[in-house]
């Protein structure tokens, strides 16, 4: 089959990497784009970022590569054979060493809890840019936070009510923080609102739900983890 009828020039990429650390697997996924599709065997693609940071990537390195295309999430191995600037744009090519399949998204599990999180409506214009270095752009910095509570959360998304209506196909920038071993872990997701009602029982407070988008593993991993450990405790406590 060939590349350009799978792909396409602008594609999201995402590279994951695995290694050890202190006999522990870690893994670090990198957000890239499609630049161009040189042929049958090989793309270019912009070099990624992680947390913000240009990563330059390594000649000979091998990813598993995640691509979004016409809705549908493809994997394959990679492998990186150059990498150069072109003007002041970096990027990386990527030979595809396996069969590129269809990705099968597995379903979250809903966990029901009400806790108070924040965010921000954002323009796609703002969701691209922070897609792109990994933060928010000075003109969402600054802008201020509005307040939700959720109903539930899962790790493809949320369900909330909230005093601030979002129109449905708007995009938010939501922040929560997630218990770790280590700690309160910082997250800071982007959503598409896939509806908004008004509350039958409360006048001018909204329900709404939303799909989390451009995540990194790590953090949807965080979420789900975070789902399991708290069914986990609310079970032993039903126990007795």
């Amino acid at each position: 089959m060939l590349l350009d009828n799978i792909l396409k020039v602008g594609n999201k990429l995402e590279l994951s990497e695995r290694y050890a650390v202190d006999g522990r697997v870690e893994t670090k996924n990198y957000q890239s784009q499609i630049a161009d599709i040189i042929d049958d065997e090989n793309i270019e693609a912009l070099m990624p970022v992680y947390e913000g940071r240009l990563i330059p990537l390594e000649k000979g390195s091998e990813f598993d590569a995640y691509i979004s295309s016409g809705g549908i999430l493809y994997n394959c191995k990679v492998l990186v054979t150059n990498r150069y600037k072109n003007g002041n744009i970096y990027l990386v090519c990527l030979r595809i060493l396996t069969d590129i399949k269809k990705y099968q998204r597995r379903e979250y599990y809903r966990f029901d809890i009400g806790t108070d999180f924040a965010f921000k409506p954002i323009s796609n214009m703002e969701s691209m840019v922070i897609s792109k270095i990994g933060d928010e752009p000075e003109s969402v910095a600054t802008r201020p936070q509005l307040r939700a509570v959720t109903i539930d959360i899962s790790g493809g998304g949320l369900k909330y009510v909230t005093t601030n209506r979002n129109a449905k196909g708007e995009i938010i920038l939501v922040f929560f923080d997630i218990p770790t071993n280590t700690g309160l872990k910082k997250l800071k997701l982007q959503g598409r609102v896939l509806q908004s009602t008004m509350s039958m029982n409360r006048p001018g407070v909204y329900e709404e739900r939303l799909e989390f988008f451009d995540v990194r593993r790590d953090d949807r991993d965080s979420i789900v983890k975070y789902i399991f450990e708290m069914e986990r405790k609310r079970r032993q406590k039903q126990r007795g």
